[in-house]
């Protein structure tokens, strides 16, 4: 550390492997660089050097892939984040529909397009602790403008790489810094410390109040966490957003400092249907103590 310089501005370091790939792009390298910059310019961290972190890796031994406990990589000490993945699969189909032309000339060529998808699987782990911040799969799809003059239909797979490597940026941006709640409102509205770029209206939240820290054998696994309740994003601003609560747990009161969640598109109807079972059951309850 620099002297007159404090902990507190200091940005972490973030190195980003060589990403593998296992579905044989031909694209790890550029996107191992497109994640660098993607996490660069979220102006939260400091990105290793490729050419650094190059060196270090012949140094060690070490390829593409990690094959031991990442804190225990020499040459690394200064890291406080490191980003490994895989590409793991990536496709192109192409899809036909009906040509309006084609109901006045029966030889007019039939309109297409083509879908691209890509998954990767991300982990970053704290280089400190060795507790792992981020385990995802990230699944990107992007579908081309439609032809009708019988050429083919293409798709931009840079664009799709920096789709993917934005929401790697985007990912451990919220688990290294996560979504809280920043004031709560007298009305109850909760003000989050995050907004464009981060949240959206109707994303729902779930709500955790953090514990203790739980640690194995000097490993830092996770905390203890209490399900406060459910959100749900009502505005959205710059640089920060608004919610209501849509559900409270029982004995809970939302509070500045609790951590906050978006809940899967996947996941996101059965937690809505439990969310109104839940609120239900609460308001019977009141309805029998009075």
């Amino acid at each position: 550390m620099a002297q007159g310089q404090t902990q507190a501005n200091i940005k972490p370091v973030i190195a980003v492997m060589p990403i593998e790939d296992i579905a044989k792009t031909g694209q790890g390298d550029s996107f191992s660089q497109m994640i660098s910059t993607a996490v660069a310019s979220t102006s939260k961290f400091r990105v290793m050097e490729r050419q650094r972190l190059d060196r270090v890796l012949r140094e060690q031994g070490l390829g593409g892939t990690i094959t031991t406990a990442p804190k225990r990589i020499g040459g690394l000490q200064e890291v406080d984040y490191l980003i490994y993945g895989t590409i793991t699969s990536v496709g192109v189909k192409e899809e036909k529909s009906i040509n309006l032309l084609g109901l006045l000339s029966k030889d007019a060529p039939p309109c297409s397009n083509m879908v691209a998808t890509l998954s990767v699987d991300i982990q970053i782990t704290d280089m400190k602790t060795g507790e792992i911040k981020l385990v995802k799969r990230i699944d990107e799809q992007q579908k081309s403008a439609a032809r009708c003059d019988g050429g083919a239909a293409s798709v931009d797979t840079p664009r799709l790489l920096r789709s993917a490597a934005d929401n790697i940026a985007g990912g451990l941006v919220t688990a290294i810094y996560p979504i809280v709640v920043a004031m709560v409102q007298p009305d109850g509205q909760l003000i989050l410390n995050y907004g464009e770029g981060a949240l959206q209206v109707g994303d729902l939240l779930k709500l955790k109040r953090s514990g203790k820290a739980v640690v194995y054998n000097g490993e830092v696994l996770g905390s203890q966490e209490s399900d406060v309740g459910y959100a749900t994003v009502s505005e959205v601003l710059a640089k920060m957003s608004l919610a209501r609560m849509s559900y409270t747990a029982d004995g809970e009161a939302v509070a500045q400092g609790i951590v906050a969640y978006v809940v899967p598109d996947a996941e996101r109807k059965k937690t809505l249907s439990w969310i109104q079972n839940e609120n239900k059951r609460q308001a019977k309850a009141r309805k029998t103590r009075s």
